[in-house]
């Protein structure tokens, strides 16, 4: 008689939204951190991270997911940032001076939450060196009316997922 397949041999694809909060926060004077603020154009831009040359940061991700347990995340594995390019005044972008992306030491502890109400939270945090870029758009002050995009990646793991899961988006940065 043919065998009976494990259950666990079944693939199924899932579909859960997850929506991403990037801050950036910098060394203050009085030794803890705070995040930089975010400068928008006006209401179809996404705003841009204002940073202070020099100064230690972190980066702190916070995910949400309307999945709940059905989305068992535990934590981010890794997280990256690279592609350094420049956004011009007149909105070209330039080609990449600092492609590779850099893993970043992740702080250990993380926040995961499963709440009431059938959503999901987890956040993460990391330490960021822009200097191990290498790139002279982050050794600088960002020109007028420019704008720095680094690309960021980071991996979830997820008990139900065989493999990290995948995340990436651009976020914009200038020098001050």
């Amino acid at each position: 008689p043919p065998m009976r397949r494990c259950e666990t041999d079944f693939v199924t694809e899932q579909s859960h939204d997850v929506v991403a909060w990037l801050q950036i926060c910098e060394l203050t004077p009085e030794g803890t951190y705070a995040p930089v603020p975010v400068v928008s154009q006006g209401v179809l831009d996404p705003g841009c991270f204002s940073l202070h040359q020099g100064l230690q940061r972190r980066i702190v991700l916070s995910m949400t997911s309307n999945s709940g347990r059905q989305f068992p995340w535990s934590d981010v594995t890794r997280i990256r940032i690279g592609n350094v390019r420049l956004l011009d005044d007149k909105g070209r972008i330039q080609d990449s001076t600092s492609k590779a992306l850099i893993t970043l030491p992740l702080l250990q502890e993380q926040t995961v939450e499963f709440k009431p109400d059938g959503t999901g939270s987890l956040t993460a945090q990391a330490l960021w060196d822009s200097s191990v870029h290498d790139s002279i758009l982050l050794n600088r002050v960002t020109g007028s009316g420019q704008r720095i995009l680094l690309q960021l990646s980071w991996a979830v793991y997820v008990e139900t997922c065989a493999d990290p899961v995948q995340f990436s988006m651009d976020a914009a940065v200038n020098i001050q």
